[in-house]
């Protein structure tokens, strides 16, 4: 395979993530299949890249959680494009044995060239396999059309025989018509060469270099001088697009980019980048401080600046963010970062640091997770629970704790929020599950509660897990799953339905931190429960603001007319307790009665 052509594989695959953007890898890794409308946008920008360039495809590859590799691709077909064909919607599967052998390797940005054949045509491709900021996989690609390589040779050649003949026929003017054919190829070489340079680093609807001229300059350079990235982003260009549509869109970008070459000083770059996205560069050593001015500068110059076609107006709006190139290969990631800072806080621009990278804290956190799976150092904690008729600990909460790789032992304050996000979360549950039935197995006389969420329920093989284990193993009786009343649950009847096979199996039901929320009491009639814990942000009041010890009293009258049993959570000192008690509730747990510990209280 040519270099050229593998440099051009290179460029246009890595080019992928940048046109796609990390939002597009981040849904479909979490196997949302996207919408006719996503997919058609990603596929037109993904054509449009390819327009100016010999690439015959370029395309991205994701896997679901069944590890199913489904992809989304540039189209081939101009007229399809046109016309919003439901034809091109491309998010597929994809069986290639290579492609699935190579998300199971960590080679991560090495290219993996090959030679292949199929329906479509006679390629040279790379793959190359990426990671998103929350450490999952994706593989970029790239096809060059070996058929498109052979017809330009044979057009060549034919030029060159075309050029042969005369020759042959007049050998005596061979000279000096040699110097007069080769001065003119030269000069059409030349002039081609310069088309397709242009063509494959110029933006062609802003003239302006993109994004793969500015990683190549940037490796020429980058050792010179240290360069920093602006990147721009016009505010609310995705609704003009859309109310407007993509011929004001394109005028509008147009006139963003003259605007922004009048305003830019000779010691910066101007780049385009992908959809509504521009950059700029220092050129010559310069501080940050310097640079983040300059670009303040330029902002505040194009801010309010009117823009009219046909009729519309439109008022200019930009934000950016600002960071160091760390490699030149990517020299956005900083940057990238920074914008999205400066977009959720509602800034004009941003400097990158690292407090804004959460991708490097959810990795310790997710190692700290694969850890304790591993080496099995997820542990249940248990803090009791006190009954008042009975005068003493019947029951126990048990609660999740995790030991880091550096031996800290941890609550689920520090993991839970980034696990639910992964597949670990559901190993976490499962195997804390496993222990809260060993548990109950050694102490038959006392009874556990296990806290369940909303995404628990929705998965059929835990709930079948535990449905079945505590069948099995004889501890139905002692469990109670609590239900947070905070949790969203977007199916009741399905919540309902849980809960009735949860009874079915002599499994008590818990609604846990009731009052924390914005209650639905005819829901609370419809779950059918066997408890009500009442949360902590009541309790705690209740022995010292006469309305919270109404509302805690006012729950209790309700749970009784309901037969539940009432927990009082909080319970922190003696006095809540005796307040507790004097307004009738049932059961007690908190800090007075005992604090989550590893093992049953003597």
């Amino acid at each position: 395979m040519h270099a050229n052509i593998k440099q051009e594989l290179l460029h246009g695959a890595n080019s992928v993530p940048l046109i796609l953007k990390s939002t597009y890898h981040d849904d479909n890794l979490l196997a949302k299949k996207p919408s006719y409308a996503q997919d058609f946008e990603n596929i037109k920008n993904l054509t449009q890249f390819i327009r100016n360039t010999h690439l015959a495809y370029v395309y991205s590859f994701v896997r679901d959680k069944n590890n199913i590799i489904r992809f989304s691709s540039s189209s081939a077909k101009e007229k399809d494009l046109e016309q919003n064909s439901s034809d091109i919607y491309s998010f597929d599967t994809y069986t290639d044995p290579q492609l699935q052998e190579l998300f199971n390797t960590a080679n991560f940005n090495q290219p993996l060239f090959n030679h292949s054949k199929d329906k479509w045509g006679d390629f040279y491709s790379v793959y190359i396999l990426k990671q998103t900021k929350n450490g999952k996989k994706y593989v970029v690609g790239a096809d060059y059309n070996i058929e498109d390589i052979i017809t330009l040779k044979h057009i060549l050649l034919s030029k060159i025989l075309y050029l042969i003949v005369p020759v042959f026929f007049i050998i005596l003017f061979y000279m000096f018509f040699n110097f007069i054919v080769v001065k003119r190829l030269n000069s059409i070489v030349t002039q081609k060469t310069d088309e397709i340079e242009k063509a494959y680093n110029v933006d062609a609807l802003t003239q302006l270099e993109n994004a793969k001229k500015l990683v190549y300059d940037l490796a020429k350079k980058h050792n010179d001088i240290p360069f920093f990235i602006a990147i721009l982003d016009i505010e609310h260009f995705g609704m003009l697009n859309d109310i407007y549509g993509y011929a004001y869109g394109n005028e509008y970008l147009k006139y963003v980019a003259k605007l922004l070459q009048k305003n830019i000083s000779l010691d910066l770059k101007l780049y385009k980048l992908h959809a509504d996205l521009f950059c700029i560069v220092n050129t010559q050593t310069m501080p940050v401080k310097t640079f983040m001015q300059k670009t303040e500068d330029i902002l505040s110059a194009l801010h309010h600046q009117k823009f009219t076609c046909e009729g519309y107006k439109t008022t200019l709006s930009m934000k950016a963010g600002i960071g160091e190139v760390v490699e030149s290969s990517n020299p956005f990631i900083h940057a990238e970062i920074a914008l999205k800072f400066a977009k959720k806080h509602n800034m004009l621009l941003a400097l990158y640091h690292e407090n804004m990278n959460h991708n490097k804290k959810n990795k310790r956190i997710l190692d700290d997770i694969d850890y304790a799976l591993q080496y099995n150092k997820v542990y249940s904690y248990l803090q009791p629970i006190y009954d008042v008729k009975q005068h003493k600990i019947i029951k126990y909460e048990t609660l999740m704790r995790l030991e880091r790789q550096n031996g800290e032992i941890v609550a689920p304050w520090y993991f839970l929020d980034v696990a639910k996000k992964t597949p670990l979360y559901h190993k976490l549950s499962l195997q804390m599950f496993t222990q809260v039935i060993q548990i109950a197995k050694k102490n038959p006389s006392l009874s556990f509660s296990f806290n369940i969420s909303a995404l628990d329920i929705q998965n059929s093989e835990f709930c079948e897990a535990i449905f079945t284990q505590a069948v099995q193993e004889n501890i139905a009786r002692q469990l109670t799953l609590e239900i947070l009343e905070s949790e969203e649950f977007d199916n009741f009847d399905a919540l309902c339905k849980f809960i009735q096979k949860a009874k079915d199996a002599r499994i008590t039901i818990a609604m846990d931190d009731f009052g924390s929320g914005y209650s639905n009491l005819s829901n609370v009639i419809k779950l059918n429960l066997n408890y009500l814990k009442i949360d902590g942000s009541i309790v705690k009041y209740i022995a010292s603001d006469i309305h919270y010890e109404k509302l805690f009293k006012n729950i209790i009258n309700l749970a009784k007319e309901l037969d539940l049993i009432t927990i009082a959570e909080y319970i922190e000192d003696e006095t809540i307790q005796n307040k507790a008690i004097e307004l009738g509730i049932d059961m007690l747990q908190g800090y007075h009665i005992g604090k989550p510990l590893p093992d049953i209280l003597d």
